[in-house]
């Protein structure tokens, strides 16, 4: 028997190293199989670059693709802009986005549509389950598998987060143990701070389009909100942040769709970095153009507004003196209806008139100055010929030597200020 022992521990050794050989075939076989679905899966987050109305690109960012037209993508990167170019892995087409299926404030996620047929994408699993989760990342070519420590999921106005310890690009595609999307990275306020979360899968879904219907326009997202504003009685003024100075106004009360439209722009941060675009000598100083943001040295200015307009309302006890803010409002070829800027406001510096000036104005516009109205253009000044045309809405209450400072500004052949003159912020004073 002892004469067998060196042949049978040869086979036990055979065996053993045979096992060993087929076991490490078998892990090199599941690592080249994982390999194969992550260069799938890393195509199902998608690059996105978003444009002005000027078709300038103002805003990149990541999506995620829920079926082969449909792309979930973080609202905020979206909202008040034009138009969206898709761009996905190993494809040379980049389309575009062809309009918007439905959107959401609390979620901070919007769903897109996507021209130019099918994309690849991974199938959505049911609900945010299926632990371990992952992401993946393209870094120079390279793919990165980023493994996720996810916490207990919470609920914030009637939507499920999932908090994680990774911050990756709002967005990104997340993955459970199945290779099955779970989820997407996205950005979301947390007790006033802005924070990384998971959205899961289920969340995503809820905005789903249940049947085929038409995508709204882009643009239209401009006019959406969730957002609480201030009640008009309670704010008594705006005070206008420029780089050459403060002034501060106020809005008339008989006159709430101003007022209330003022709140509005100012409390989203509307005017933040817009020019104070035309200057008129002894005339008057004008701003709320919102394509005055990124302008350049001879770019056309002052023909955008915040996408809609307002009406034209005018009380004759409101006029043009000096100090006085009114709405603007395009000419009358591009604007038949007689209809006001939604933003564009101006504040009169003018000048004083004579009384066969104002007797004229007064045939001409076939209305009446009080005696009151006399004295101030007389004395104080303003822009009487403007008077019966355009909506004055408040005057300016303090500061209004600013508003001079900007008025005397060296300008070009446009009325535009040689060097830029921007508004930092509109604030609501109570």
């Amino acid at each position: 028997m002892l004469r067998f022992l060196p042949l049978i521990f040869s086979i036990a050794l055979f065996i053993a190293c045979n096992s060993t050989q087929k076991e490490a075939k078998q892990q090199e076989e599941s690592s080249e199989q994982k390999a194969k679905i992550y260069r799938a899966n890393v195509k199902n987050t998608a690059d996105i670059e978003v444009f002005d109305q000027y078709a300038r690109s103002v805003a990149t960012g990541k999506a995620t693709l829920m079926d082969g037209n449909i792309l979930a993508v973080p609202l905020h990167l979206v909202q008040g802009n034009y138009s969206v170019k898709c761009k996905f892995l190993g494809k040379s087409i980049q389309p575009m986005a062809g309009g918007y299926y439905q959107y959401s404030f609390k979620a901070n996620l919007l769903l897109l549509n996507i021209t130019g047929g099918k994309q690849d994408f991974v199938a959505p699993a049911t609900t945010f389950s299926g632990a371990p989760y992952y992401a993946l990342t393209l870094e120079e070519g390279k793919i990165r598998v980023v493994n996720l420590e996810t916490g207990t999921p919470f609920t914030q106005d009637s939507v499920q987060f999932v908090p994680t310890t990774r911050a990756l690009p709002a967005g990104t595609s997340v993955f459970n143990s199945n290779h099955a999307l779970v989820g997407m990275f996205n950005t979301v306020k947390v007790q006033g701070h802005d924070s990384i979360v998971i959205l899961p899968i289920q969340e995503i879904k809820r905005l789903l389009p249940a049947q085929k219907v038409a995508p709204k326009s882009i643009s239209n997202l401009r006019l959406k909100t969730d957002k609480v504003y201030p009640k008009a009685e309670k704010v008594k003024g705006f005070t206008v942040h420029t780089t050459s100075g403060n002034f501060t106004f106020k809005i008339y009360e008989d006159l709430p769709e101003y007022k209330d439209n003022m709140i509005k722009l100012a409390s989203d941060g509307y005017y933040d970095s817009l020019l104070v675009h035309r200057v008129i000598h002894n005339f008057l100083i004008q701003t709320g153009a919102a394509d005055t943001k990124y302008a350049k040295k001879g770019d056309p200015v002052g023909w955008q507004g915040p996408g809609y307009m307002l009406p034209t309302i005018i009380k004759n006890k409101y006029i043009h003196k000096r100090s006085a803010v009114a709405m603007s409002k395009p000419p009358a070829y591009k604007n038949p209806d007689n209809r006001t800027s939604g933003s564009q406001f101006y504040i009169i510096t003018g000048r004083t008139f004579s009384d066969e000036e104002l007797n004229d104005y007064e045939t001409l516009k076939k209305f009446k100055y009080t005696t009151a109205q006399r004295n101030l253009y007389k004395t104080v000044g303003g822009a009487a010929y403007l008077d019966n045309d355009y909506a004055v809405i408040g005057e300016v209450t303090t500061g209004m030597q600013v508003v001079d400072k900007i008025a005397g500004a060296p300008i070009d052949e446009d009325e535009r200020p040689l060097a830029d003159i921007r508004i930092l912020s509109i604030e609501l004073l109570y």
